[in-house]
């Protein structure tokens, strides 16, 4: 089966498919997602995305121009030059089975932990590094 997706003039960069068949595909117009039905759109993300990945959360993570993006439920986040990436030009992500981001620039590979930093629990002492 085949189903229209690009554009005229827009290319498929990346594909990815997630948790319950849950497809999307990287554009040079943005990224869609396939409902079942057709491609959805989400709103916010029509610049080109180079590549796409997703965690086993449902998070969905993306190679664009101007860093690496992510979309967890509603919220869209990005990590970029300005917050540690070498470069704001990713070419490529993929996510390893600890959960760790990994992105491809021109010049660098560069590993994202998304995991929270868990603090100490009350009435418990962090560990000093000896």
């Amino acid at each position: 089966a085949s189903w229209p997706l690009a554009r005229d003039g827009e290319h498929v960069l990346g594909v990815t498919v997630g948790a319950r068949d849950a497809a999307m595909v990287a554009t040079t117009g943005g990224v869609a997602r396939w409902n079942g039905t057709t491609w959805v759109r989400p709103p916010g993300l029509q610049a080109a995305v180079r590549d796409v990945a997703m965690a086993r959360t449902g998070a969905v993570w993306l190679a664009t121009d101007r860093g690496v993006a992510w979309v967890d439920g509603d919220r869209l986040r990005r990590v970029d030059r300005r917050r540690g990436l070498p470069d704001d030009r990713v070419l490529d992500v993929a996510i390893d089975g600890y959960g760790r981001v990994w992105a491809r620039t021109a010049g660098a590979l560069v590993v994202i932990d998304p995991a929270p930093k868990l603090a100490p629990m009350e009435g418990q002492k962090q560990q000093e590094s000896r």
